[in-house]
């Protein structure tokens, strides 16, 4: 997604001179398995209406509209989640998930091969997911902590667990110390 490819820049740059950017540099790849899923689809199935971006606008626009919006999108969510007719999405919650799982895995399986770090850089619903996985709280229990998700958040794994049964584990969650340094709150922008 070209806003992964532009954080990533803004992120070398910062990194310039550094271990971090020489690698950046010298490793770059682009993997569709991180991307996003596609969250207009999956509101467009729960309300045709939104298929219309002045839809949404409206919604917005009325007092509380974006507590409005959140609600249909929770509600799309759940409904893409639990779906019995996956047939319904391009991409089913499952193929979603099993996606993610294994974008997630040959990241680890590349770390614990090489025994080098790896920045990746992608999306509130990817890190969701992961975390879901990692973590094992219920499907239906995602839009809990996605909405939470800062952009740019910075979450962090060990994929050297001490439990063997684990393929990692979370060391921290959309963290955002770069953000807050700045001392500037509109920096902190969500979903």
């Amino acid at each position: 997604m070209q806003r992964h490819h532009q954080t990533a820049e803004h992120c070398a740059a910062a990194w310039s001179g550094s271990a971090h950017a020489a690698h950046l540099a010298s490793e770059w790849q682009t993997d569709s398995d991180w991307n996003e899923f596609h969250h207009h689809e999956i509101l467009v199935r729960h309300m045709p209406a939104l298929d219309d971006p002045a839809e949404s606008r409206a919604i917005l626009a009325q007092p509380d509209g974006m507590r409005t919006f959140q609600g249909i999108f929770t509600a799309a969510m759940e409904r893409w989640i639990a779906a019995p007719e996956q047939h319904d999405y391009t991409e089913s919650w499952p193929a979603f998930r099993q996606r993610v799982q294994q974008a997630l895995m040959k990241q680890i399986r590349q770390v614990q091969q090489s025994g080098q770090d790896v920045v990746v850089f992608t999306s509130a619903g990817v890190i969701t997911t992961i975390a879901q996985i990692l973590l094992e709280f219920p499907p239906l229990h995602f839009m809990r902590l996605s909405w939470s998700m800062v952009n740019t958040g910075v979450t962090c794994l060990n994929t050297a667990p001490s439990d063997p049964s684990l393929p990692a584990v979370i060391t921290s969650l959309n963290q955002v110390p770069h953000l807050e340094l700045k001392n500037q709150p509109d920096l902190i922008t969500f979903v």
